[in-house]
């Protein structure tokens, strides 16, 4: 019985597993694709009669998948077309929209203009009627290309006030008054006014500083004075001392640095500034005065730096133990004013007299650029003046107090305030309408190895015109501190 070929052939048939394609054995024994390299080739069936084609199976699965690959690329080639389609109308809409936002300005309608209203004539018609623009007092918001025909009228002004205040000033004053008035500062500027004001400013506030004068003289008192300096109450601005911390006793001992050095490191356990001026201990009654001023300069000048303040001290040119600033209406001076061996000899006299009148010129040029007005001879109600000085003054000292005297009396007219405080003594001592002056005091300090310092009250210069009977005496007022 004869085989069919084509079931002997059907059998070798196989799929490529990359492509799906069909394969087909050659008589070679290769396997070839059936694709359209290879087209079908008809058979003869040797069963069948005549040379009639016939199509096996597996040659009709090839022809169906080579079309399905050829329907497949003609998909893909359309959905390309499709994106690049819609990638180009989306930027034409990205262009006409960014156009439109750049032209909204110009294509805003006028807000004045009604819309078109449709009306029903009762034949079933509507009939389009628009309303006529009205112009507008309120100038536009968007800038025209052209002139406007008919301009923007200007606003009249409201009836009602404004609740914001103007920047400007009215051009009439109204009749009615502020709901917020203006307050006056009564702080003074910061900055310097370019014309002088018709009354000095001040400080209203009460001035307190302390006093203390010949000490330390022993070791033992170096110890008590820095305990004094650890208990110093801190309501006082700044303190004094009127000089003289070591001992003269013998004016063969040599004057030591060292002394000078215990009495600065002492004085620095104070809390608040200190000031201190020459006693003559510590200078003229040195065997060698020069070498003594020496070692006070090189402790002593300047010594207020070591602590923060904001008062403004100058140091005289020459002699720099000599101190002035200005402080809450009140002018300081801590001056070189001592006794002592300085005036046994003539030459020694003169040319301590030439320094006090030379100290004497100083503290006036003072006076009179703060207090007295040199164009018309007044002086200032609201100053005050305090000086500070080692010595009890006595006629050796009259080259200073001499000038200043007359100078109270005819320029200052003995109306302004003025205290000298001084050491020296050892004891407490109080002298008002000193040298025959209403207006000035002589105040002298404790001997500070016994006595706590003394402290100084200086009134508000506005307190003592307004509710004292005697201004000259009420300036100045102090406590001897003795229950503390």
């Amino acid at each position: 019985m004869m085989q069919n070929k084509d079931s002997t052939e059907d059998k070798s048939i196989t799929k490529n597993p990359i492509f799906g394609e069909e394969l087909r054995a050659s008589g070679e024994g290769n396997l070839s694709p059936t694709g359209p390299s290879s087209p079908v080739q008809p058979h003869n069936n040797a069963d069948s009669p005549g040379d009639s084609t016939k199509v096996t199976p597996s040659e009709a699965t090839a022809h169906v998948t080579l079309s399905n690959f050829k329907e497949t690329d003609d998909a893909r080639m359309g959905w390309k077309a499709y994106v690049k389609f819609s990638i180009l109308v989306l930027i034409l809409l990205s262009i006409v929209a960014v156009g439109y936002i750049l032209a909204m300005p110009y294509l805003k309608p006028d807000a004045n203009t009604k819309p078109a209203l449709s009306i029903n004539n009762g034949a079933g018609e509507g009939v389009s009627t628009t309303t006529a623009t009205t112009t507008t007092t309120a100038p536009s918001l968007y800038p025209t290309i052209t002139p406007s025909a008919n301009p923007s009228l200007p606003i009249s002004p409201s009836d009602r006030p404004s609740d914001l205040p103007s920047t400007r000033p009215t051009a009439r004053p109204t009749n009615l008054a502020s709901n917020n008035p203006t307050i006056a500062t009564q702080s003074p500027t910061l900055t310097s006014s370019f014309s002088p004001t018709s009354s000095p400013t001040f400080d209203n506030t009460t001035t307190i500083f302390y006093a203390i004068g010949d000490v330390p003289y022993r070791s033992v008192e170096k110890v008590e004075l820095a305990q004094r300096m650890r208990e110093l109450p801190q309501d006082g601005d700044f303190l004094i001392h009127v000089g003289d911390f070591r001992s003269a006793a013998d004016p063969t001992i040599r004057c030591s640095f060292k002394d000078y050095l215990d009495v600065r490191r002492i004085l620095l356990e104070s809390k608040i500034p200190v000031f201190i001026v020459p006693g003559d201990n510590e200078w003229n009654d040195c065997p060698n005065p020069i070498q003594g001023m020496s070692y006070w300069v090189e402790a002593f000048s300047s010594f207020e730096r070591n602590w923060k303040h904001s008062l403004q001290v100058e140091r005289h040119s020459i002699w720099p133990e000599n101190f002035f600033f200005s402080h809450k209406s009140c002018l300081y001076f801590g001056l070189n004013l001592v006794g002592g061996a300085i005036h046994i000899s003539d030459s020694n006299k003169t040319e301590y007299s030439t320094q006090l009148r030379m100290q004497f010129e100083w503290v006036k040029s003072k006076i009179d650029q703060h207090i007295v007005d040199v164009s018309t001879s007044s002086t200032s109600a609201n100053s005050r003046i305090v000086i500070f000085g080692h010595a009890f003054p006595v006629s050796t000292h009259d080259a200073f107090f001499d000038p200043l005297q007359q100078y109270v009396r005819e320029t200052l007219l003995d109306q302004v305030p003025i205290l000298y405080l001084n050491g020296d003594n050892h004891y407490y001592e109080f002298e008002p309408n000193y040298r025959g002056l209403k207006s000035v005091q002589r105040l002298q300090v404790d001997w500070g190895t016994t006595n706590p310092p003394l402290k100084v009250m200086l009134s508000p210069p506005m307190m003592t015109m307004a509710g004292s009977k005697n201004i000259l005496n009420d300036t100045f007022s102090h406590d001897r501190m003795l229950g503390a």
